[in-house]
């Protein structure tokens, strides 16, 4: 069953939530009082299911049992509801309703700006979000956090090097005029990232700069060139429309079309936009991006729905789709993306023990010779990304196939490790899930020297994309080709 009870732990209260079976106590998991809201509820469920390995037959069994925190007790029947465990009144579902609106300013605090460490620091901080709450985001709190955000990333990054740790003033600055509802952060669709996700590509903070910096640029440009509106669609959207809505900020004629598939995150932007007191000149759709049509000629088009390699993501798919809607002298961001590729010794690979200890968080530093492998230009179509790698220089010993990416936004542009969208990615194992990421392996000794080929489509992963062709037959300076 699953127990929760309140200690008093100096000025901020804790509560303790208890997994048992037949008495035996299976898990136990603490939270501080502000983290009793609608996003800690999926956390605290996965982090559950991860400690006690549950499985889901095993998870229905438990039974939540009554304690003295009203609160905590529903909350931990609300997570076991959300899975089908058990079912909630009507009763206790509006008091959690209630509960959650009178907490959503904590909420915001909690989940988009750093912990305060003392009673003092959180009445302040209420106190002063409060009386920001309603009035309209300016172009100079913008550029403000804009100018916060880094413009480089050190060396040796870990998955938290790119995307952070801690939330940014954009985050700060749009959602805490936004009263999280339920479970939008985690909820899911085909072929969309989740809120929470989205959100949390503003921490990439180089990507996020050079990406406004070039949307502050092209706007600027075609407000020279046009007398009417500036049409502006943003692609992929998120839950924080920040392209749309910087571009509506630099110049009064724009108008914004966002697009985002996900319809919990298009809900949220619609909130995000009312909250930043835009929603007259931006228009949020829940659509898909490959199919959508415009009502008329775009003026800029902004989409970043993209990863490394063009792996992972339909930046392909969605340019193709709306680039060919754009004006004849209107702009695109981005310009192109030029895909690159590496073979790159063990011997060579820094941070490998960190890499080797978890695939999954740490990401090696790759200081290697790039070779452009492919180039997509919007709407100019790419139906395969495919090059072969020569070994006939490489050192002996074992090697892994690298791809990566380089962006060309016009005025600026994002280089390999730059951006969790210019990282380099390993091509994995042809028995390898994703998430495992099993690194595929090539040898290359003094009398065997194959020639390693790879192919995957835009969009795609890299598990199974490596093949290992004929030897190579002369020797040459290593090059990349493509098939």
């Amino acid at each position: 069953m699953v127990t929760g009870r309140a200690d008093a732990r100096g000025p901020i209260v804790r509560h303790r939530v208890d997994v048992t079976r037949d008495g035996q106590t299976l898990a136990r998991h603490g939270m501080s009082d502000l983290d009793i809201q609608p996003l800690s509820r999926h956390m605290m469920l996965e982090r559950l299911e991860a400690r006690t390995d549950l499985e889901e037959a095993e998870l229905r069994g438990l039974r939540v049992a009554p304690n003295d925190s009203r609160i905590a007790h529903l909350v931990a029947r609300s997570y076991l509801a959300e899975r089908g465990l058990v079912s909630l009144s009507p009763a206790e579902r509006e008091e959690l309703r209630v509960h959650y609106q009178r907490r959503a300013l904590d909420d915001r605090i909690r989940n988009f700006g750093n912990m305060p460490v003392t009673l003092a620091e959180f009445c302040e901080l209420t106190e002063l979000l409060s009386r920001r709450d309603g009035a309209s985001v300016t172009r100079a709190e913008v550029d403000a956090c804009i100018a916060a955000l880094p413009t480089k990333v050190s060396p040796f990054p870990t998955a938290k090097g790119f995307t952070g740790a801690a939330p940014t003033g954009l985050e700060r600055l749009f959602m805490r005029g936004v009263i999280p509802i339920g479970d939008w952060f985690h909820t899911r669709a085909p072929g969309a990232l989740s809120p929470s996700e989205a959100i949390t590509c503003l921490r990439d903070g180089v990507r996020t700069r050079r990406f406004l910096e070039a949307v502050c640029n092209d706007v600027e440009t075609l407000a020279k060139r046009r007398e009417h509106a500036i049409e502006v669609l943003d692609a992929g959207c998120g839950g924080v429309p920040i392209m749309g809505i910087y571009a509506a900020l630099v110049d009064t004629r724009v108008r914004v079309t966002c697009l985002e598939l996900n319809p919990v995150s298009a809900r949220m932007a619609r909130a995000v936009v009312a909250a930043a007191g835009l929603q007259d000149r931006i228009d949020v759709i829940c659509a898909d991006a490959i199919t959508y049509r415009a009502r008329g000629p775009v003026d800029l088009l902004v989409s970043e729905t993209m990863h490394s390699g063009l792996i992972a993501e339909p930046i392909v798919a969605i340019l193709d789709n709306l680039a060919p809607q754009v004006a004849r002298d209107g702009l695109v961001l981005p310009r192109a993306v030029d895909v690159k590729a590496s073979l790159v010794g063990l011997d060579h690979l820094h941070g490998l023990i960190a890499y080797k200890g978890d695939l999954r968080t740490v990401r090696p530093y790759v200081d290697t010779e790039w070779q452009q492998v492919a180039r997509y230009v919007p709407g100019a179509g790419l139906a395969k990304i495919a090059f072969a790698l020569d070994t006939i220089d490489a050192s002996p010993g074992a090697h892994m196939v690298y791809v990566t990416s380089t962006v060309d936004l016009g005025s600026t542009r994002l280089d390999v490790h730059d951006s969790l969208i210019t990282a380099p990615q390993a091509v994995l194992e042809p028995d390898s899930e994703v998430s495992a990421q099993q690194p595929w392996i090539v040898d290359v000794a003094p009398t065997r020297r194959p020639t390693v080929m790879v192919q995957y489509g835009p969009g795609g992963d890299l598990v199974g994309a490596g093949r290992i062709g004929p030897p190579t037959g002369t020797a040459r300076a290593p090059s990349a080709r493509g098939l």
